[in-house]
């Protein structure tokens, strides 16, 4: 017996319901393979299931487009809070500040490592410690360092949380739009297996009585959903 396979990608099935659609318009209701009821609801779900697809791919257009910037955006952070902790060590080194500073940004005294920065939650959390600490010991010793200045750093550091909350966000909706994509996709399915095996049914009943050679056109001509 021959197999039809459903569609299995947003793309295929929006086909099958335009097919559906104008077959539609194409014959009177009784000469179709799937019910009235059917029909009324690919006519209101196609266009939002449509828009919601157009709606998907220009939020992934945007999280890619976003991506360069973002890249870029982590790699100023990482470069700025780097170079800020360098200039720190060295200014210890000449006598400029005490070692005893490092406290201020989570270091310890005698630790003269930079931290490593390789991933988003190290500059993140890096970031956060050298800003604050920074503007605590500015207001006990009231000796900044210059090369580069806080301010410069909480720049860049804040453009990168900027483009770190706009990718995560643009995450969550695409991981919806796609959730919401599979349950409508998987509805439609229920319901043009339906109406498969209601064409079958009347198909059935076709072969099993005469029919005039109009009759037989016309049947020739009905074609189930792809």
């Amino acid at each position: 017996m021959p197999y039809r396979r459903l569609p299995n990608t947003d793309a295929a099935r929006v086909r099958a319901l335009s097919r559906v659609l104008e077959l539609s318009k194409k014959y009177e209701p009784d000469m179709l393979a799937f019910k009235q009821s059917t029909l009324i609801k690919v006519q209101a779900f196609l266009p939002n299931f449509e828009q919601a697809r157009m709606m998907q791919k220009e939020a992934k257009d945007r999280q890619v487009s976003n991506s360069k910037e973002f890249v870029e955006s982590f790699k100023k952070a990482k470069l700025y809070i780097s170079h800020f902790l360098q200039v720190l060590n060295m200014t210890i080194i000449r006598g400029e500040l005490k070692p005893s500073v490092r406290k201020f940004y989570g270091i310890g005294e005698k630790d003269t490592r930079i931290p490593e920065l390789n991933t988003e939650k190290d500059v993140v959390e890096w970031g956060r410690k050298v800003i604050k600490g920074e503007n605590e010991r500015v207001m006990k010793t009231g000796n900044p360092i210059l090369s580069p200045r806080i301010a410069v750093v909480s720049v860049y550091y804040d453009k990168f949380l900027e483009k770190l909350n706009f990718q995560k966000n643009a995450s969550k909706h695409q991981f919806k739009s796609q959730q919401q994509n599979f349950v409508d996709a998987s509805r439609m399915r229920q319901t043009r297996i339906s109406s498969v095996e209601r064409s079958r049914s009347l198909l059935r009943i076709r072969n099993s009585r005469p029919q005039t050679s109009t009759s037989r056109s016309i049947w020739r001509n009905i074609r189930l959903p792809t």
